[in-house]
């Protein structure tokens, strides 16, 4: 029988929303501290998403190492076969099919932390502030007081409050900053041994401005300010942290609506310009779109019709191969904008729309590099100056359980200990000879080949 594989004391895990491989493998962009990591321990050159590869999706994936048909949580939003509206997220923990890997912290005995996680309203976790929002723009107040009151438990709420501010934060980046300041606070106070955290302004930077504005510079350098911050309350000599991208960005401009074909088929019925009733509907989550049907038996003609309009514009992922890919078992397809384009909200007017000025996306099948999420390790149990070519992002949840020696039979995905080839033990993990980052060597103190130097 193979020996344990070292504990951490603490594992932290990190998602950083948008986070792209290039942001540590390139040094143009401003992350130091990403990119000494990035050095000192493991990196990819891609994580692949799941499909769709949007952000509640595949952070569920981050917790069960299942696609969505198992996991659950096929979108950011609900889809409603009684009238489709966009109002409901799967924000609460409940929609889980399968085991995550709170529920076997919880039954291994271990403390765990989870801040601004998707899908965690009511999760199982002893220190919890979730993400919950109002879905009504503009209402700062409210999408704070709805966070507050889904967080538990009331005492540990009271200092954070007490420690970080009761006012709500300012926009994403003071979101981004609050959550940390959280983190922080609750490991030092509390010693969680598992933590999850989900920082959001570097994914809304890209969505509003496209992948290489000089606005993303900006957040890229602040969030890698609160790597730092991070870095400075743990010890990578005892501590795991961890690091990761759901996923990347394609810039677009221009829209897709889907459903004015739809509509000038007379499957979607209007009134005063909002939908009342519906018989075919394309359901929309950022660069793709599932298509659902009441009549069955119009299947072959809305493909035939999709198919007419598609050139350039779109591609149509069929039944059979979201069968494959584990996602929206009940669509009789998908629909993913081509490139430069995204999917819009019109039942009126013309296919295809123009926007004023470039944007990002993401949601689509994840075929080129510009979708990869990025990965990064440090710490107890993770090798040394070693970078992988490629990864999924399903296997990034047993890799968590075997980091914390949970038993996690319910994944789809792989341990990546298997990928990485390492025999089992702390000596061997740090011996020559590993595959060496493209930047080189890292200046180290040699009491411990994790700490790490400003200079």
């Amino acid at each position: 029988m193979a020996p344990l594989r070292p504990l951490p004391k603490r594992l932290i895990f990190i998602s950083i929303d948008g986070l792209r491989p290039e942001f540590y493998l390139d040094s143009r962009y401003p992350t130091p501290h990403l990119q000494r990591l990035a050095r000192q321990g493991l990196a990819a050159r891609r994580s692949t998403p799941i499909y769709p590869s949007v952000t509640y999706p595949n952070h569920a994936s981050y917790l069960t190492g299942t696609y969505s048909a198992r996991h659950g949580i096929l979108s950011n939003s609900i889809f409603s076969w009684e009238d489709c509206k966009r109002e409901r997220w799967y924000f609460d923990h409940s929609h889980f099919k399968c085991p995550t890997l709170w529920d076997l912290a919880r039954e291994a005995g271990l403390k765990t932390c989870s801040l601004r996680w998707p899908t965690s309203a009511g999760a199982p976790v002893d220190y919890l502030v979730p993400e919950s929002f109002s879905l009504t723009p503009g209402r700062p107040q409210l999408d704070w007081m709805l966070t507050i009151q889904a967080s538990h438990p009331a005492p540990y709420i009271e200092s954070l409050l007490r420690q970080c501010g009761r006012e709500a934060p300012d926009g994403h980046s003071g979101y981004d900053q609050w959550m940390t300041d959280a983190l922080i606070f609750t490991l030092q106070k509390h010693q969680p041994d598992l933590s999850f955290l989900h920082l959001i302004q570097l994914d809304h930077v890209q969505h509003s401005a496209g992948r290489e504005a000089p606005e993303v510079d900006q957040a890229l350098r602040q969030t890698d300010n609160r790597i730092g911050e991070l870095l400075e309350a743990i010890d990578l000599k005892t501590d795991c942290v961890i690091f990761a991208g759901d996923h990347g960005f394609s810039d677009f401009t221009a829209r897709v609506n889907l459903n004015t074909l739809f509509h000038e088929q007379g499957w979607i019925t209007l009134k005063e310009g909002k939908l009342e009733d519906w018989e075919v509907i394309a359901h929309n989550s950022c660069g793709q779109a599932a298509v659902y049907t009441k009549r069955p038996w119009l299947t072959g003609q809305i493909l035939e019709i999709l198919e007419a309009h598609s050139h350039g514009v779109y591609q149509i992922l069929s039944a059979p191969k979201l069968s494959g890919l584990e996602a929206f078992p009940e669509a009789i397809c998908a629909v993913d904008a081509a490139e430069g384009f995204s999917m819009g909200d019109g039942f009126t007017g013309e296919l295809v729309t123009s926007i004023d000025q470039t944007r990002g996306e993401h949601g689509y099948l994840a075929q080129n590099q510009n979708l990869q999420g990025g990965f990064v390790a440090a710490g107890v149990g993770i090798p040394l100056k070693k970078i992988i070519d490629s990864m999924e992002l399903i296997d990034i949840a047993p890799t968590l359980a075997e980091l914390m020696h949970l038993p996690m039979p319910t994944a789809q995905g792989k341990s990546l200990f298997k990928a990485w080839e390492i025999s089992g033990t702390t000596d061997t993990w740090a011996q020559p000879g590993l595959t060496q980052h493209p930047d080189g060597p890292e200046t180290r103190d040699p009491a411990h080949p994790y700490t790490l130097h400003n200079g």
